[in-house]
Protein backbone atom coordinates (compact mmCIF):
# COMPACT_ATOMS: atom_id res chain seq x y z
CA UNK A 1 0.00 0.00 0.00
CA UNK A 2 1.22 3.31 -1.28
CA UNK A 3 -0.43 5.13 1.86
CA UNK A 4 -1.13 4.85 5.54
CA UNK A 5 -4.40 4.72 6.60
CA UNK A 6 -4.34 8.49 8.25
CA UNK A 7 -3.37 10.20 4.58
CA UNK A 8 -6.20 7.82 2.96
CA UNK A 9 -8.57 9.64 5.69
CA UNK A 10 -7.11 12.85 4.85
CA UNK A 11 -8.18 11.97 1.34
CA UNK A 12 -11.82 10.57 1.90
CA UNK A 13 -12.40 14.30 4.29
CA UNK A 14 -11.22 16.07 0.95
CA UNK A 15 -13.17 14.41 -1.26
CA UNK A 16 -16.44 14.29 1.49
CA UNK A 17 -16.07 10.63 0.97
CA UNK A 18 -17.27 8.26 4.34
CA UNK A 19 -13.94 6.77 5.29
CA UNK A 20 -16.43 3.96 7.37
CA UNK A 21 -17.30 2.76 4.22
CA UNK A 22 -13.68 2.24 2.81
CA UNK A 23 -13.02 -1.02 1.38
CA UNK A 24 -9.59 -1.89 0.08
CA UNK A 25 -9.65 -3.34 -3.84
CA UNK A 26 -5.66 -4.40 -4.42
CA UNK A 27 -2.96 -3.37 -6.01
CA UNK A 28 -1.03 -2.61 -9.08
CA UNK A 29 2.24 -1.97 -11.02
CA UNK A 30 1.92 2.00 -9.98
CA UNK A 31 -0.86 2.61 -6.77
CA UNK A 32 -3.81 1.35 -4.80
CA UNK A 33 -7.42 1.02 -5.72
CA UNK A 34 -9.79 1.55 -2.64
CA UNK A 35 -13.85 1.05 -3.02
CA UNK A 36 -16.30 3.42 -1.43
CA UNK A 37 -19.89 2.64 -1.99
CA UNK A 38 -20.12 3.41 -5.68
CA UNK A 39 -16.87 5.31 -6.14
CA UNK A 40 -13.29 3.92 -6.88
CA UNK A 41 -10.51 5.86 -5.10
CA UNK A 42 -7.21 4.94 -7.22
CA UNK A 43 -3.89 5.71 -5.53
CA UNK A 44 -1.20 6.03 -8.13
CA UNK A 45 1.90 6.73 -9.62
CA UNK A 46 1.40 7.01 -13.26
CA UNK A 47 0.99 10.31 -15.00
CA UNK A 48 -0.34 8.62 -18.22
CA UNK A 49 -3.08 7.64 -16.04
CA UNK A 50 -3.61 10.55 -14.33
CA UNK A 51 -3.52 12.78 -18.00
CA UNK A 52 -6.07 10.47 -19.22
CA UNK A 53 -8.51 10.76 -16.53
CA UNK A 54 -7.67 14.62 -16.66
CA UNK A 55 -8.75 14.42 -20.37
CA UNK A 56 -11.91 12.43 -19.29
CA UNK A 57 -13.14 14.05 -16.29
CA UNK A 58 -16.81 14.99 -16.04
CA UNK A 59 -17.28 14.49 -19.82
CA UNK A 60 -19.27 11.23 -19.73
CA UNK A 61 -17.77 9.49 -22.69
CA UNK A 62 -19.89 6.55 -23.87
CA UNK A 63 -18.21 3.48 -23.28
CA UNK A 64 -15.70 4.82 -20.72
CA UNK A 65 -16.28 4.75 -16.84
CA UNK A 66 -17.03 8.49 -15.13
CA UNK A 67 -14.48 10.19 -13.54
CA UNK A 68 -15.22 12.92 -11.22
CA UNK A 69 -11.77 14.45 -9.15
CA UNK A 70 -8.36 14.18 -10.07
CA UNK A 71 -5.55 15.99 -8.00
CA UNK A 72 -1.90 15.62 -6.07
CA UNK A 73 -1.35 14.43 -2.46
CA UNK A 74 1.83 14.58 -1.15
CA UNK A 75 4.02 12.68 -4.39
CA UNK A 76 0.89 10.58 -5.29
CA UNK A 77 -1.95 11.27 -7.64
CA UNK A 78 -5.27 10.56 -6.62
CA UNK A 79 -8.22 9.61 -9.14
CA UNK A 80 -12.25 9.35 -8.05
CA UNK A 81 -14.45 7.37 -10.31
CA UNK A 82 -16.96 5.13 -10.83
CA UNK A 83 -17.02 1.78 -9.16
CA UNK A 84 -18.22 -0.76 -12.26
CA UNK A 85 -18.26 -4.68 -11.52
CA UNK A 86 -14.70 -5.87 -13.58
CA UNK A 87 -15.76 -8.20 -16.56
CA UNK A 88 -14.03 -10.84 -15.24
CA UNK A 89 -15.74 -11.26 -12.29
CA UNK A 90 -19.11 -10.63 -13.90
CA UNK A 91 -18.79 -13.63 -15.59
CA UNK A 92 -17.23 -15.81 -13.30
CA UNK A 93 -20.31 -15.41 -10.90
CA UNK A 94 -22.11 -15.87 -14.25
CA UNK A 95 -20.27 -18.87 -15.46
CA UNK A 96 -16.99 -19.69 -15.20
CA UNK A 97 -17.03 -21.42 -17.98
CA UNK A 98 -17.26 -18.69 -20.42
CA UNK A 99 -14.33 -16.50 -18.85
CA UNK A 100 -11.75 -17.82 -21.81
CA UNK A 101 -14.16 -17.74 -24.42
CA UNK A 102 -14.54 -13.80 -23.41
CA UNK A 103 -11.24 -12.97 -23.56
CA UNK A 104 -10.70 -14.68 -26.86
CA UNK A 105 -13.30 -12.54 -28.45
CA UNK A 106 -11.83 -9.75 -26.87
CA UNK A 107 -8.29 -10.51 -28.65
CA UNK A 108 -10.19 -10.63 -31.69
CA UNK A 109 -12.10 -7.43 -31.67
CA UNK A 110 -8.62 -6.27 -30.77
CA UNK A 111 -6.87 -7.70 -33.76
CA UNK A 112 -9.94 -6.90 -35.73
CA UNK A 113 -10.25 -3.21 -34.92
CA UNK A 114 -11.45 -1.00 -37.22
CA UNK A 115 -12.36 -3.98 -39.64
CA UNK A 116 -16.14 -4.83 -37.91
CA UNK A 117 -18.46 -2.46 -39.72
CA UNK A 118 -21.61 -3.86 -38.12
CA UNK A 119 -23.16 -5.95 -35.99
CA UNK A 120 -23.63 -9.08 -38.76
CA UNK A 121 -19.65 -8.76 -39.41
CA UNK A 122 -19.34 -9.23 -35.81
CA UNK A 123 -21.91 -12.37 -35.15
CA UNK A 124 -20.08 -13.58 -38.19
CA UNK A 125 -16.34 -13.65 -36.56
CA UNK A 126 -18.25 -15.52 -33.15
CA UNK A 127 -19.74 -17.36 -35.03
CA UNK A 128 -16.74 -18.60 -36.87
CA UNK A 129 -14.67 -18.57 -33.65
CA UNK A 130 -17.14 -20.09 -30.82
CA UNK A 131 -20.20 -22.31 -30.24
CA UNK A 132 -22.81 -20.82 -28.14
CA UNK A 133 -25.91 -21.05 -27.69
CA UNK A 134 -27.81 -17.84 -28.14
CA UNK A 135 -30.19 -17.63 -25.23
CA UNK A 136 -27.38 -17.82 -22.43
CA UNK A 137 -25.02 -15.24 -20.46
CA UNK A 138 -22.46 -15.86 -22.93
CA UNK A 139 -24.64 -14.46 -25.99
CA UNK A 140 -25.43 -11.32 -23.92
CA UNK A 141 -22.27 -10.32 -23.54
CA UNK A 142 -21.20 -10.87 -27.12
CA UNK A 143 -23.98 -8.02 -27.33
CA UNK A 144 -22.43 -6.15 -25.10
CA UNK A 145 -19.14 -5.75 -26.39
CA UNK A 146 -19.95 -4.99 -29.43
CA UNK A 147 -21.87 -1.98 -28.39
CA UNK A 148 -19.12 -1.00 -26.51
CA UNK A 149 -16.90 -2.07 -29.70
CA UNK A 150 -18.89 0.69 -31.20
CA UNK A 151 -19.16 3.16 -29.18
CA UNK A 152 -15.14 3.32 -28.38
CA UNK A 153 -14.44 2.66 -32.43
CA UNK A 154 -16.44 6.15 -33.01
CA UNK A 155 -13.79 8.24 -30.38
CA UNK A 156 -11.05 7.08 -33.19
CA UNK A 157 -9.14 5.46 -30.78
CA UNK A 158 -7.55 2.00 -30.18
CA UNK A 159 -8.13 0.90 -26.46
CA UNK A 160 -6.56 -1.33 -24.34
CA UNK A 161 -9.18 -3.87 -24.57
CA UNK A 162 -8.74 -6.63 -22.53
CA UNK A 163 -11.35 -8.44 -20.15
CA UNK A 164 -9.28 -6.97 -17.61
CA UNK A 165 -10.36 -3.36 -18.09
CA UNK A 166 -13.35 -3.46 -19.23
CA UNK A 167 -16.19 -3.27 -16.18
CA UNK A 168 -20.22 -3.63 -15.56
CA UNK A 169 -21.73 -0.05 -14.56
CA UNK A 170 -24.84 0.44 -12.34
CA UNK A 171 -27.16 0.52 -15.70
CA UNK A 172 -25.74 -2.95 -16.70
CA UNK A 173 -23.70 -1.26 -19.37
CA UNK A 174 -19.84 -2.23 -20.52
CA UNK A 175 -17.40 0.48 -19.88
CA UNK A 176 -13.85 0.73 -20.43
CA UNK A 177 -12.40 1.27 -16.91
CA UNK A 178 -8.75 0.94 -17.17
CA UNK A 179 -6.20 2.89 -19.67
CA UNK A 180 -2.81 1.85 -19.59
CA UNK A 181 -2.05 2.03 -23.64
CA UNK A 182 -4.95 4.29 -24.66
CA UNK A 183 -4.89 8.02 -24.27
CA UNK A 184 -7.53 10.39 -25.45
CA UNK A 185 -6.93 13.66 -27.30
CA UNK A 186 -10.01 15.45 -27.20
Amino acid sequence: MLLKKHEIYDICNELNLDYNSIKYVGSGNNGDAYRINDKILKITTDNKEVNTALSILNKNINGVVNYYKVFKFKEYNVILMDYVTPLEKYINIKNPNYLNFVDDLMNEISINWGKINNFNEYINLVNDLFDYSKKDIFYTIVVKLYQLYNKLKQLKHNPDFHIYNIGINKNNELVLFDFNKWWIHK
